[in-house]
């Protein structure tokens, strides 16, 4: 909806929702407010003290983070959500504001990568376990006589099939 409305690719749009998302307060379910998810990339987009100059003799407010930083902070915190709390990731959303303010896109990639390996200190093996873990498997008949077979499988399961030439 956001890529169609805006006029922008599909991507990019999705990177839009997903930072809109994380810095958006929800509600509760009696309607009460809540703190939204990352408060710290949520501020980073209140405009600064610093000003730019514009051409015409304007002073614009400057935002410590463009969307698509905020994009790639948020991609690489949503990735170590499930192994941490919360707190430890508003902490980590901090640093990482922090650190790539003002930074080009591919400094604040590396800064997003150190932080989420900060993070995820037990390294891919429990990542691999949640992934086993959430594997699924669907087969069911179809009223021409075919067979649908759905699966969400982990990478190494995945491969093998995909040897044997399953799901190309």
């Amino acid at each position: 909806m956001v890529s169609e409305r805006w006029r922008v690719s599909r991507a990019r749009g999705a990177a839009i929702a997903e930072v809109g998302a994380a810095i958006t307060p929800g509600r509760s379910l009696l309607g009460q407010p809540e703190e939204c998810a990352l408060p710290a990339i949520a501020a980073a987009f209140e405009p600064s003290t610093d000003t730019t100059g514009h051409p015409d003799g304007f002073t614009l407010p400057r935002a410590a983070l463009s969307v698509d930083a905020a994009a790639i902070i948020v991609h690489e915190l949503r990735n170590t959500e499930r192994i941490c709390g919360t707190q430890a990731l508003q902490a980590a959303a901090g640093l990482a504001v922090e650190h790539a303010a003002g930074a080009p896109l591919h400094d604040v990639t590396r800064i997003a990568k150190l932080v989420r390996t900060r993070l995820d200190q037990d390294g891919i093996e429990p990542r691999d376990d949640l992934l086993r873990m959430s594997e699924r498997c669907t087969i069911r008949e179809l009223p021409n006589g075919m067979t649908q077979l759905r699966a969400e499988l982990a990478p190494e399961n995945a491969a093998g099939l995909r040897e044997q030439g399953i799901g190309r």
